[in-house]
This record gives structure tokens, sequence and C-alpha cells, in this order.
């Protein structure tokens, strides 16, 4: 409205990735602005910046009032500071609680810098351990840290791949992946198939077949989903998004096709 004391009011930010970005998250003359269940990797310059950037006090009041909760932050070196304030703001005003920090590039990094008030329930120094960075893939392992490290909160209710958030959620915006459960050969024999998922990854893992056998993954309509090829016994194929429902991987070689159901719960 014409006549609002602030810039931005109630904007929520959820359940995104942020790679390579010089600033990600900027509270500028915000007010009552949520940042909650992210992934940032590798930001340039700032993580976060709380600015006033409209500084008449007779119309604006100061940026204060917001949140930042259940984010991963992976920075580097590079960083100027973790946090940047600007004059004439009320930064005692946020809250921060259930952040994951960790600096990829320094082993002696201790925290981060220059925020505002104590990040409640934070994990400082802790590697997140995504699935495969360097391919931006940031799917959590079953073992990471932030496994379940999550602040309550109503919202979001799902995560960055659509998949809803466990009830003791995950830090970031992937909740860690669930397993294949119930699976069964429905097509020829296993001859020692075995389905596993690493990430957002279907594995298959086939020792004594073909060393070019392919691989498809459909959905219960026979809808292609994803298709990879194997090396050494083994095919890895991505899937980003996968709903909880009944799937089947077909293998493929030039002796037959053995097909598998297999359920995600």
């Amino acid at each position: 409205p014409l006549d609002a004391r602030y810039e931005a009011a109630d904007i929520k930010v959820y359940s995104n990735i942020f790679i390579n970005v010089t600033n990600p998250i900027c509270f500028a003359n915000a007010t009552f602005c949520e940042v909650i269940n992210n992934t940032i990797y590798a930001p340039q310059r700032f993580v976060i910046r709380i600015l006033q950037e409209s500084v008449d006090p007779s119309r604006f009041i100061p940026c204060g009032n917001n949140r930042f909760r259940n984010n991963i932050v992976v920075v580097g070196n590079g960083v100027s500071t973790e946090c940047n304030i600007g004059p004439d703001t009320d930064p005692e005003s946020f809250g921060f609680s259930n952040n994951l920090w960790f600096n990829y590039q320094s082993a002696s990094w201790t925290a981060p810098r220059d925020l505002p008030v104590v990040d409640s329930n934070g994990i400082v120094g802790r590697d997140p351990q995504f699935i495969n960075a360097a391919q931006s893939d940031f799917s959590l392992a079953s073992s990471s840290v932030a496994k379940g490290a999550g602040m309550a909160v109503a919202e979001p209710q799902r995560d960055y791949e659509g998949r809803v958030f466990s009830a003791k959620r995950a830090i970031g915006a992937l909740e860690v992946s669930t397993s294949l459960l119930d699976y069964e050969v429905v097509g020829g024999k296993a001859r020692g198939i075995t389905l596993s998922r690493v990430g957002s990854s279907i594995v298959v893992d086939y020792p004594t077949a073909q060393p070019d056998f392919q691989v498809e993954v459909v959905d219960a309509r026979g809808q292609l989903i994803a298709r990879g090829k194997a090396r050494a016994g083994r095919a890895q194929v991505p899937i980003k998004s996968i709903q909880p429902g009944t799937y089947v991987v077909r293998v493929h070689e030039s002796t037959g096709n053995t097909s598998i159901r297999f359920v995600v719960r």
C-alpha cells in the first residue's frame, strides 16, 4: 500500500537452493519475513544482508522482526562476512535458529561472523554430507547431522523436490531421502539384482550382468522417469524428484529383460 511503513513484509522464502549467488538473502526495509529450510552453497560475498534503504523514520520502520531458520549455509573463504548489517536497522529483533553453518575450505573455521543474535540450536563446523555438491546434488546422506535437526515449523510443508518434510524435519532445502521398500521381482528372475537409493539416485547392482546393461525407471503408468547405463555391474540413475508410489526398474540385456517393482513410502 502507498502508506506502508516498509518496503517488504510477510515474504516467505521456503525450500530453495542458492548456488554461487553473490548475496543470496537480503532483508531491505523488510519486516515479518521468513527464510526457512533453504540450502545456500558457496555465496560469493555475503550470506545475509540487513539493510535500511529508505531511512525516513517518520515513514519507514527499521528493518527487523525477520526469521532465518532451518537453513544449511556452506561457505568458502572468499565471503566478506556471513551477515552484513547496515545502519538504521533493528538487527536485535531478528530470530536465528536451527541453522547449519559449514566452511568447505577451512577446517579451522569456527563460527559465522556478525550474526546479530545467537543462532539458537545452530550447528557449526559439521559437514552436512551432500551427496554430490560438485554436480549440484544437495541431497543429504542418511547419516547427515542435518537429519531431523530442524525446528518444528508449520511451513514449508514440502521440500525443494516436492516431498513432504518429516515430522522431525531436516535442516536445508531437501528432506533426507526415504528408502526403497518392499521391492519384488515381477518379470524374470532377480539373478542377483539389488536396488538401493543414494540421495536422489536409484542404484542398481547387478554384478553378474553384461557390462553394458541398460536401466530404465518407469512409474505405475509406464511413463519413463529416468534411464541410465551400467559400469562395472552398477547403474546409478539420477532422479531429482520422486514421490511416494509404485515404480518399476527395467534392466535390459541382450539376453533378456528383468523388471523389479519397488515402492517408495
